[in-house]
């Protein structure tokens, strides 16, 4: 259920068998690694990355400066 960058790397990786994947639903460990949706009183579990995971997929690397930024948003 990702999508952008990570969704598009996922279709190409799996290639053709990607409808299969996704007719398959959850893997067995999504109640430890997945995240849920609650609609009404019903809730809807798919299987999720935490930040690292989607970082390294994404390419994204971490170096020190030295110094440390802060942003602030209003």
């Amino acid at each position: 259920m990702k999508g952008g960058i990570i969704g598009q790397l996922a279709w190409e990786a799996l290639g053709e068998h990607a409808d299969t994947v996704i007719q398959h639903g959850p893997s067995d460990d999504v109640l430890q690694m997945g995240s849920a949706i609650q609609l009404g009183q019903d809730y809807y579990w798919d299987d999720d990355l935490v930040e690292d995971e989607e970082q390294l997929i994404c390419g994204v690397y971490k170096i020190s400066t030295g110094t440390l930024l802060a942003w602030l948003v209003f």
